[in-house]
């Protein structure tokens, strides 16, 4: 995701949908890994478990944060998702006619973005006993340091 976000910011192709007001959980790497260990020790098969990390935010402060690490500004422009989601369609349908291959804009993306998305993880904490291992500003520290 995050390579898509900063060529399109760099563009000057990205629009927050309702200027990102949507809430979202996050997952990094290591605490799924972590989450995983603990299911493969404590879990009951055929039983899912969510996990995130520990704070939720808004998709405005998550990838505004995440596309920093690549030293880029997401700025403020926004369109309505009611335009948004509609657009979407149109635009992958005529892509796919006219273009082929990937379109610029997907109704999956236009989705995610435009819709809170977070998940309960009360039954991995309960069950598995699963506490996240790295918060979000550890996480994102870690791509700061891979900015050159």
């Amino acid at each position: 995701m995050l390579p898509a976000i900063v060529d399109m910011a760099r563009r000057g192709a990205f629009a927050w949908i309702d200027h990102g007001r949507q809430r979202t959980s996050t997952t990094h790497i290591y605490n799924l890994v972590h989450a995983v260990k603990l299911a493969l020790k404590a879990g009951a098969g055929g039983r899912a478990y969510f996990v995130a990390d520990e704070e939720v935010s808004t998709a405005h402060d998550f990838l505004s944060r995440l596309a920093a690490t690549q030293g880029v500004d997401l700025g403020e422009r926004s369109i309505p998702g009611a335009i948004a989601r509609p657009l979407a369609r149109v635009v992958e349908a005529a892509w796919a006619r006219l273009r082929g291959g990937k379109p610029p804009m997907s109704r999956f993306a236009v989705t995610m973005l435009s819709r809170t998305v977070t998940v309960d993880t009360r039954r991995a904490r309960e069950e598995l006993g699963y506490r996240p291992v790295i918060t979000v500003d550890e996480g994102l520290k870690g791509l700061d340091d891979d900015v050159e």
